[in-house]
């Protein structure tokens, strides 16, 4: 397992071919210093060749979907990666649209964070896409993608039913207003194993709460909940 700080990245992946063993890769960066795209296209290259990886964390490099399209050619050939954080990434709507194909390929994935990305409605609709090929997943983190709203919500919604192992779910600071956590809390029966439950500030309103209520007794196995309070106090933290 190797840990490596943004600054030594380029160091770091010229040395990863002779490593094809590894198991856990973590490339950390600082989003106010982006990974150049040079580097960015060579980890890729370099990633083609760890077949055996299983963990990949590349969480605060601020590659964007320039990079995206770089590690959209190399996510294919890691078939046995199980966690993938690509948290802090300037995806954007763009990136996940590039990923989303590649995404799909990743069939043992079990834990997958993509949150603070900027992703939109759109990209939401592109990563629900490729949710249902991952029928393993375990952890499925989108925290503070404030603008994933209604529709993004609503294409979620229907790829969770594929989900039947999920343990975990993000939608904190999402933006999904009482519409589409209406539409959210539908897929519940479908989530038997579904433990942690984070909706807090989604905007969800009376309605939001109101079908929260309803649904809730569907996830049997869920014993943590995070909501945020709105000014009806319909909803605690």
């Amino acid at each position: 397992e190797r840990f490596a700080p943004a600054e030594a990245a380029e160091q770091q992946v010229s040395g990863l071919r002779g490593v094809q063993e590894l198991r856990a890769l973590r490339l950390n960066g600082c989003p106010r210093y982006p990974l150049p795209i040079g580097e960015v296209v060579a980890l890729a290259d370099a990633l083609a060749c760890l077949a055996s990886l299983e963990v990949l964390d590349i969480r605060g490099n601020q590659f964007g979907p320039q990079g995206a399209t770089a590690l959209a050619r190399c996510l294919p050939s890691l078939t046995r990666v199980v966690s993938l954080d690509l948290a802090l990434t300037g995806l954007r709507d763009d990136g996940v649209a590039l990923l989303a194909p590649a995404l799909r390929r990743l069939t043992a994935l079990q834990w997958l964070k993509v949150g603070s990305n900027r992703i939109g409605s759109k990209g939401m609709e592109e990563l629900a896409t490729c949710l249902p090929s991952l029928t393993g997943l375990r952890t499925l983190d989108l925290r503070l993608n404030t603008s994933i709203g209604r529709a993004g919500a609503i294409a979620l919604a229907r790829s969770l039913v594929s989900l039947t192992a999920l343990e975990s779910l993000n939608l904190s600071n999402c933006g999904i207003g009482g519409e589409g956590a209406e539409a959210l809390v539908r897929s519940f029966p479908f989530l038997p194993t579904l433990k942690s439950l984070d909706l807090g500030s989604c905007a969800m309103g009376v309605l939001g709460a109101e079908a929260l209520s309803q649904w809730l007794p569907w996830l049997p196995a869920l014993v943590s909940l995070k909501l945020a309070a709105t000014s009806s106090g319909l909803l605690v933290q």
